[in-house]
Parts: structure tokens; C-alpha cells; sequence
């Protein structure tokens, strides 16, 4: 969970004295417990205290990587929560919409689903849900204005790699113009943006007819729509 003051020494002393057993107990641990470890003044014990109380208002991505999901580092924590933005949505994501995802694929997407497959995790994610740890990311900002409906009817999917934006910055942009994303290439389809890297995404678009354009392009259509970037 990226505490504060939480070194490698003092993990292994909270699990060796039971007061820890899962991520969950380390927010129902006090001063008082923390006192009688070694080397653990009342002023550290209630900054420790403190740093993990600090955590609980963390962005989903951060939850994630603490969750010890296996090859779920920092980065493909961040895919999945720019993809999900809640843990209930990625709790009931099939191994389809999650491998779709560029850069997670079949083999995270697998770990992932397993993973929330065990009742005993799935016990602890509603455990720190009930110790006030924030399970879900804000909505993307909605533009007001005539750009709000920018890309009102379209639904765009990015593939390949982007310069100008991370994938997720990309996609909430067009939902905050009024559009839609997704993460896969269908009939509905209006747009494709194509960086490099692309692969079976574009061949799908170019096989369906769907319109694929590259960053400049993405960018030169928010400025004649009138989108301004952040």
C-alpha cells in the first residue's frame, strides 16, 4: 500500500508479533499494539498509525499493486484502472475484456481473474472497503459547453502506443467531449487511433471499413472540434 515509514524490518516484526496477517489488519492496528515492538517510540507509532491512515484515500491503482495481485505492478495497475475505475467492475471483468486491454493480455488477465476468483480475496477486499479504503477512481470530468458534445454518437478505441497522453488520459478526453471508448474494434466503431505498435486492432478496423487515423490526427480533430486540453 506504499506506506510511509513502513520498512521491510517493521513488516516482517507487525506479522511476527500477529498483529498483522493480511493488508486489511494494518488499518485496525493502534498506537497501544505498536508500542511494545522494538525500537517504537509513541511519536513513530502515531506517525505509522497516521501513513496508513493516509492511505486509505489512495488512487484504485495504488490498491491494486497492494493487493499483491500476481504481475500486477505499477503499470499495469494503472491500465486496469483507467479501464475499470472501480474494484467491483474489475471483480466481474471476464478474462476477454481484461486481455483486450494493449500492454495487460491473456496471461495478466488470467492472474487477475483467478485472483478474484478466491474467496479469501474477495473477503478482503470487502474488508478494507468496510475500513474506509477507497475502491473506486472519479468519473472523468464532463466539458461543458459546445465542445460537450464533441464526439456525442462516436465510440473510438485506441491501440498502439501515444506520445501526447496515456491510453486513459486519451479515453477520458473523449467521454469528457461527449463520446464513448472501447476497448476492443466492433461495428460501432467510429474511430481508430493508431499508434505505433498497432496490431490486430487496426487490422480489425481496416477489415471492418472503420476510419483509423495517428495521434496528429487524434489532436488536429480535438482542435477542430473545439476541445481544449488540459
Amino acid at each position: 500500500m506504499d506506506i510511509d515509514g513502513m520498512g521491510e524490518s517493521l513488516a516482517a516484526q507487525l506479522v511476527e508479533e500477529g498483529l498483522v496477517e493480511n493488508v486489511a489488519d494494518l488499518y485496525r492496528i493502534t498506537v497501544e499494539a505498536l508500542l511494545p515492538l522494538e525500537r517504537m517510540a509513541e511519536k513513530s507509532a502515531q506517525n505509522l498509525v497516521a501513513a496508513v491512515d493516509a492511505t486509505r484515500d489512495r488512487p484504485l491503482a495504488r490498491l491494486l499493486v497492494g493487493l499483491g495481485i500476481r504481475h500486477v505492478g505499477s503499470k499495469v495497475a494503472e491500465l486496469l484502472a483507467e479501464r475499470f475505475r472501480n474494484i467491483k467492475a474489475l471483480r466481474w471483468a471476464d478474462e476477454e475484456s481484461i486481455a483486450e486491454i494493449d500492454g495487460v493480455g491473456d496471461v495478466l488477465a488470467r492472474s487477475v481473474v483467478e485472483w478474484f476468483d478466491r474467496e479469501q480475496n474477495r473477503t478482503l477486499v470487502a474488508n478494507l472497503a468496510g475500513l474506509g479504503v477507497r475502491m473506486e477512481d472519479p468519473e472523468p470530468e464532463v466539458e461543458e459547453g459546445p465542445a460537450a458534445t464533441a464526439f456525442e454518437g462516436e465510440v473510438l478505441v485506441f491501440t498502439g502506443s501515444l506520445e501526447s497522453f496515456t491510453r486513459g488520459n486519451a479515453e477520458a478526453l473523449v467521454k469528457r467531449f461527449g463520446g464513448k471508448t472501447s476497448g476492443s474494434v466492433s461495428k460501432k466503431t467510429t474511430l481508430v487511433v493508431a499508434g505505433p505498435g498497432a496490431g490486430s486492432k487496426k487490422a480489425k478496423a481496416e477489415s471492418l471499413g472503420v476510419a483509423i487515423t495517428d495521434e496528429a490526427g487524434f489532436l488536429d480533430l480535438l482542435e477542430k472540434r473545439g476541445c481544449p486540453l488540459p
